[in-house]
């Protein structure tokens, strides 16, 4: 119902909800996650990204879906990368750059997307993230303009997470994304594993 229904109504404030009740319900569960990638749920959550592009809230629901929908599940990845779903993301942290809500849902969704997987469709994903759309700048950014806790563990966990990618690490020293995290780990050290 959430997907078939909900989330192709023309009320932004339906669809969000509509797209945190299923985020919750793929963080709970992996059969759901699942479920919602076989019932073609990927392409709602980026088709919605594309759709409600100026609206926040579904911004914020869409990236949360995109975070719980991809964890631990390869498969999510890969589906979430063919159809531009990492591209969406950016496109939202772009859109909204001073909405703190925005850029923490987008770097969870992120973290996870880009989290243990060799695929290397999500490889190429990462080295477009950096190389092409900036993406490290975005985070970087993001991390100076915010003082909340939460954006930076997430930021630090997204960065760690491409620093995994030897062509990322380059561009990654070359930011002050090291200064910046190492700023972060120190004012943050509670919450910054």
């Amino acid at each position: 119902k959430l997907l078939v229904v909900d989330i192709q109504k023309d009320d932004a404030s339906i669809v969000a909800d509509a797209l945190m009740e299923l985020s919750g319900l793929c963080k709970n569960s992996m059969g759901k996650r699942q479920e919602t990638l076989r019932a073609g749920g990927h392409f709602g959550i980026i088709m919605v990204m594309r759709k409600w592009h100026d609206d926040a809230l579904v911004q914020i629901g869409c990236c949360c879906c995109i975070q719980n929908l991809v964890l631990d599940f390869s498969e999510a990845k890969e589906a979430i990368a063919v159809i531009g779903g990492m591209e969406c993301i950016v496109a939202a942290m772009k859109n909204f750059p001073t909405l703190e809500f925005v850029q923490q849902s987008s770097f969870a969704a992120l973290g996870n997307y880009f989290s243990g997987t060799d695929s290397e469709r999500v490889h190429q994903s990462a080295l477009r993230f950096v190389n092409t759309l900036d993406g490290v700048e975005l985070v970087v950014d993001a991390m100076n303009r915010f003082s909340h806790p939460k954006i930076h563990e997430r930021s630090c966990k997204l960065l760690s997470r491409l620093a995994r990618f030897e062509e990322c690490k380059e561009r990654i020293r070359k930011s002050d994304a090291l200064s910046v995290v190492a700023t972060s780990m120190e004012h943050f050290s509670d919450v910054i594993d």
